[in-house]
Order: C-alpha cells, then sequence, then structure tokens
C-alpha cells in the first residue's frame, strides 16, 4: 500500500469539504435533503461511504439537537481532525497500538474516523490494475525475467487481467486466461508467494536497470495485494516444451491482476 502523508490526509478533507459544500446550494448549508442528492450522484461506492460516514461524523460531533450541516460545522468537524487528531497520527498506513490508544482516548468518535480517513486516502492514493500494468509497461524495454532454475534470462512484458473472483488462486487466474485447469495447458505448477522473487528481479538487473526495476517492484507492493508468482505447465512435459509461462502478479482495488509475465526454460 501507499505510504499515507499528513499532507495527503489534508487534502482528503478539504476534498471532502469542497464536496460537501458543493451540494448546499449557494447558502452553506448541506440539508439532508441536499446531502441524499449529493449520495445518489457519487458513483464510486467507497468515495460514497466516507461521505455517508463523515457527514453524521459531524452531526454527532456538534453533539445537539437539530444541528444543521453548515459550513461552520463542516470546518468545525476538519478543525478537530486536524488538530486533535492529527498530531498523533504517525505518517504510516497502519497505526501502531501507542497510537490507537492516544487517539481513543481523545473522543469516542476519535478513533473510527482516523480510521475511515485513513482509508478512503488509502484508496484516492491507489492505482486501479490497468493503471499499475500501463505504468510497468513505461518500464519493461530491456528488463528480464531470471529466476526458478531457468535456464535464460527472458524479456518482461507488463500483466493485466481481468479478474472476477475475490481471492486468487490457481484455478480462478487459469480459468481467468480462459484455460481449462484440468487440461495440461491449464496445470499450474508454482503458486507461491512473489516476495523474494520480486527481490532478486532487483537484484538479477545491473547498475543502470536497477532503479526500472525497483520501480516496476515498488508499483506493484503499493497498489497490489496478495504479490503470487504462478508458473503454467508441468515440469519436463511436451505441453509447453521448454518454455513456461511465469507471471507475477498482484490483485487490485476491483480485483483485476496487474503485474508482469515472461518466460521460464526448463528443459
Amino acid at each position: 500500500m501507499a505510504l499515507i502523508t499528513i499532507n495527503a490526509l489534508q487534502t482528503t478533507l478539504q476534498t471532502t469539504r469542497e464536496t460537501l459544500l458543493s451540494a448546499a446550494d449557494g447558502d452553506g448549508i448541506v440539508s439532508r435533503d441536499d446531502f441524499q442528492r449529493l449520495l445518489e450522484q457519487t458513483e464510486d461506492a467507497m468515495e460514497k461511504a466516507f461521505l455517508d460516514y463523515f457527514y453524521n461524523f459531524l452531526i454527532k460531533l456538534e453533539d445537539r439537537p437539530n444541528v444543521r450541516v453548515t459550513r461552520e460545522v463542516i470546518d468545525n468537524g476538519i478543525e478537530f481532525i486536524t488538530k486533535e487528531i492529527m498530531p498523533n497520527f504517525e505518517v504510516k498506513l497502519r497505526f501502531t497500538q501507542k497510537t490507537n490508544q492516544k487517539i481513543a482516548q481523545i473522543n469516542a468518535l476519535a478513533f473510527p474516523i482516523a480510521e475511515e480517513l485513513l482509508k478512503i486516502t488509502d484508496y484516492r492514493q491507489t492505482l486501479s490494475p490497468r493503471e499499475v500494468s500501463e505504468q510497468i509497461g513505461e518500464y519493461t524495454g530491456a528488463l528480464f525475467f531470471d529466476d526458478l532454475g531457468s535456464e535464460a534470462a527472458t524479456p518482461i512484458a507488463s500483466f493485466f487481467l481481468e479478474h472476477s473472483s475475490p481471492d486468487l488462486s490457481p484455478k480462478s487466474f487459469v480459468e481467468a486466461l480462459g484455460l481449462n485447469p484440468d487440461e495440461p495447458k491449464g496445470i499450474v505448477s508454482r503458486f507461491e508467494p512473489a516476495d523474494l522473487i520480486l527481490q532478486h528481479f532487483i537484484d538479477k538487473h545491473n547498475e543502470e536497470l536497477a532503479p526500472k526495476a525497483r520501480a516496476v517492484v515498488e508499483l506493484m507492493e503499493e497498489n497490489l495485494s496478495d504479490l503470487t508468482v504462478i508458473v503454467l505447465g508441468e515440469e519436463y512435459t511436451p505441453v509447453y516444451e521448454s518454455n513456461h509461462p511465469v507471471y507475477v502478479v498482484g490483485i487490485g482495488l476491483n480485483g483485476n491482476l496487474a503485474g508482469f509475465e515472461s518466460t521460464v526454460i526448463w528443459t
């Protein structure tokens, strides 16, 4: 996941403020009707969920009957987060236990809104799998894969795959490729975490190419989960002859896959 900075959190708050006020019909008051229309116009589910949470957080924070969400109420909520909660943030994706305790002691509303703020900020910073694949494509020239006992280094290419299963498994991957997992070409001979493979991928490139290899790895680590290396075809069988497809991929926000592909040579 991407590193979350205080500036990124502040940007999230300001964007949310502007979004809420855009629904206020020019009077600076976001009524429940105004807000409902805003939610109906918001297509992204994560954005909609955060707006809903934030709007109700503002009302609870005011703690007074029949409060209306005015520009002042919105600014009060942002000031509370900025001055009371943010000084206790550590600039990283997850809280430490010590940070959790500090924020929880501020106010009963503090820790939940801190979690939601981190979640939506991370979501906004994260690239889609297709964007990850496109950016990897900008680095792939002259990069190669030489691991898993391959008898030669082979060029890599960026990879993107629409993947409808919520979890990455040998069966779901093969079926997403349009192969039959019960046939020889759909047999998965390697399916394992890619952490060590990705480190080797950087190390095997020379001083000139290593920065590009590192950029590929960082794109994957910051925007994808469940990074996995997958090799198709049993070893020493004629179905792929000596060249076996290898994929180093991860799951993106929408379940689709991105990474790079290459070949391992086993004779």
